[in-house]
């Protein structure tokens, strides 16, 4: 019902006057504003109501001819409802032209004195809602035209815009100019009276943290300072929040982030979290104005470091002095490294890129992400798509697996160029939790072996994304900011696989053969599949050479030399079926079924034997050649590479006669 509210109260402004869209609560139409009311004949009227914006602001109200109490004073009084939050800062009385000070201004419940809280315009202001303040003015003599100046404003809980002020901010690094704080163990020795106090016996000293702040929330703008300081075992902190001049409860609170050796520890302080320190609403010596103070102390033994060691701190800060919602991006911690992906048959899902996320003031809803190409490779022609992934929490390993979820798709449609990608579920990233996006390439099969891919995050444009939160008109919901780009993935390139063939270890030497005998080797020669992939051996080509006639062969078989001793044995398994020359010098084609299978890295030998017909002259001897068209396939052809250093690639001759060798570059 809330949300239809708000949606019929934005609707209406759009057509409603000014003064029609007070009724309706002003800047949140949720609000009630405040009540103004005056005493005439002994009795409260209702003079009217006030309604405020979420931003400190001075309104009027006319109580026209306002007659004096008995006593001589004018006597009005100021109600808020106890719904929202507001504040008031000044309560001032124009009677005659005159500008008329407070004789007094009372909490009408407790009769608590709010003098030195709304006599003046200074940021210096109370809680009001729920609350009657009653003010009383001298009044003047007669009757005058009197008018009720009241500084104030009013803010609903369910939409703050931003979130956490954070120390140091992405527009405002530290000092060094990094994201990080640097505080030295025991270079400034002493400790802290936890008691959110920020007395001058603390002796704080210098701030390590000094940072202009400028809430959009309506808080005044200042300073933020933080102070560190150690006893050797414990670690002090001191926050002054100068911009938090609203006391607001358990929705108020400050953290130290330290990183340890087992990464960011966040210790948090509130009215309600004071494990680690205490806080305080109290007057420094930074503004006149009473505001939020956070005191910590926090053992050096559980954050595990010694005097010496160098500490790494982040500051935040919340009042509901709000900050403007920004996400961090970051190159993931296990973004893939530079690496030559091999193509096989299909479609090849590479994970080019991972960006760490941060929504470091507000939870934020990423709605869409440009990704630009870079590399030789053509991203318009070689990719079936741009997938983005978000990977869970914990689980963030850079790695494209069944527990990452499809979040978003696009293609590029130019070479280089730029592809937005809308996050049609979008991606929730929750204050202060660190989430990963995968981006990854489908690569096309028919890419070409070399090609090369980059992903690039070009600029904080590039990314969008809106805050649950909503704007100071309740209406629109928050635009976030992002820091952090450009964020480029490394290089991958584009290799089909391969494999390297080489004479065997066992290759048979020359010698004699009688007519008739079978399964004689003659020729052994392994494979090496490169480190790329798998690979399997589809067909194999073996051309037949020497002084001998091939048509008198009766059989060629080619095996899988399984013990490698160059010789048929029983662990040896025939590959394809028997072949016979068709002509002298002619070649034989083996289709490899089952297709052999050759894991990468790894190497098989293989034999390739010949059935001699038993015509055959005795002493005869045949040398049969391994051509260099061997190719194999695994969805698509890979050649085999034969390199120089297999030498000769054959046994000696014997006379006349013939042996079996690979074809090798350079020589056979």
């Amino acid at each position: 019902m809330k949300k239809l509210t708000v949606l019929l109260a934005c609707l209406l402004g759009t057509f409603l006057s000014p003064s029609a869209r007070s009724m309706i609560g002003g800047d949140h139409p949720d609000l009630p504003g405040f009540q103004v009311l005056v005493k005439e004949g002994g009795r409260w009227v209702e003079k009217g109501t006030l309604p405020f914006g979420m931003r400190f602001e001075e309104k009027g109200i006319e109580l026209a001819r306002l007659l004096p109490d008995a006593d001589g004073q004018y006597k009005v009084r100021i109600s808020h409802l106890p719904v929202g939050m507001a504040n008031l800062d000044s309560l001032t009385l124009i009677a005659g032209g005159k500008v008329l000070s407070p004789v007094r201004i009372a909490d009408v419940a407790s009769g608590e004195d709010l003098g030195r809280k709304l006599s003046k315009k200074d940021f210096d202001v109370i809680n009001a809602q729920g609350r009657t303040i009653e003010v009383r003015f001298q009044a003047l003599a007669g009757r005058s035209n009197v008018v009720l100046s009241v500084t104030g404003r009013e803010e609903d809980p369910d939409h703050i815009p931003g979130g956490p002020c954070a120390y140091p901010a992405p527009v405002r690094p530290a000092p060094d100019g990094s994201s990080i704080y640097h505080y030295s163990l025991g270079s400034r020795s002493g400790a802290l009276h936890v008691d959110g106090q920020l007395a001058k016996d603390d002796q704080l000293g210098g701030p390590l943290l000094k940072s202009w702040t400028e809430p959009i929330s309506g808080h005044p703008n200042g300073y933020t300072y933080g102070y560190v300081k150690d006893d050797g075992h414990y670690l002090y902190t001191a926050i002054d929040f100068t911009s938090d001049n609203t006391y607001d409860g358990l929705q108020d609170f400050s953290a130290v982030l330290i990183r340890t050796p087992q990464g960011w520890r966040r210790y948090q302080v509130s009215v309600d979290q004071q494990k680690w320190g205490k806080p305080g609403f109290i007057y420094t010596d930074k503004v006149a104005y009473q505001h939020k103070v956070y005191e910590f102390k926090i053992p050096l033994a559980d954050l595990g470091v010694k005097k010496g060691e160098q500490l790494a701190m982040r500051f935040e800060a919340y009042g509901t002095a709000a900050c403007p919602a920004t996400v961090n991006l970051l190159l993931g911690d296990e973004n893939p490294a530079a690496a030559t992906v091999p193509l096989g048959d299909g479609t090849l899902s590479v994970v080019v890129l991972q960006i760490d996320t941060m929504a470091a003031e507000a939870n934020a809803l990423i709605d869409t992400i440009g990704i630009t190409g870079v590399g030789t490779g053509n991203e318009a022609t070689d990719l079936q798509a741009v997938n983005i992934y978000k990977e869970p929490t914990p689980g963030m390993d850079g790695v494209l697996d069944g527990a990452d979820t499809l979040i978003g798709a696009g293609t590029f449609a130019s070479d280089d160029g730029t592809v937005v990608i809308d996050l049609t579920t979008g991606s929730y990233n929750a204050r202060g939790v660190e989430d990963s996006l995968l981006v990854v390439y489908e690569i096309k099969s028919n890419s070409a072996s070399g090609s090369t891919f980059r992903a690039r995050l070009a600029s904080n444009a590039d990314m969008s994304t809106q805050s649950n939160n909503f704007s100071n008109n309740g209406c629109e919901p928050e635009t976030i900011s992002y820091s952090g780009a450009p964020i480029e993935g490394n290089l991958m390139t584009i290799a089909y696989g391969n494999a390297t063939a080489a004479t065997g270890a066992q290759n048979p030497a020359a010698g004699d053969v009688l007519g008739g005998q079978t399964n004689v080797p003659m020729l052994q020669f392994s494979l090496t599949a490169g480190s790329e992939e798998a690979q399997s051996l589809g067909t194999v080509t073996v051309t037949g050479s020497g002084t001998g006639n091939e048509t008198g062969i009766d059989g060629v078989r080619l095996w899988e030399d399984t013990d490698g001793n160059g010789s048929v044995s029983s662990d040896d398994t025939e590959l394809g079926s028997s072949q016979t020359f068709a002509a002298d010098g002619g070649t034989v084609t083996f289709t490899v079924s089952p297709v052999g299978s050759l894991a990468a890295g790894a190497t098989k030998n293989y034999l390739v034997t010949y059935d001699f017909d038993a015509s055959s002259v005795v002493l005869r001897s045949f040398w049969r050649e391994l051509a260099s068209a061997v190719r194999t396939r695994l969805s698509l052809l890979f050649p085999w590479t034969f390199p120089a250093a297999v030498g000769g690639c054959g046994g000696a001759t014997d006379g006349g006669g013939e042996e079996a060798g690979v074809a090798c570059s350079g020589a056979p």
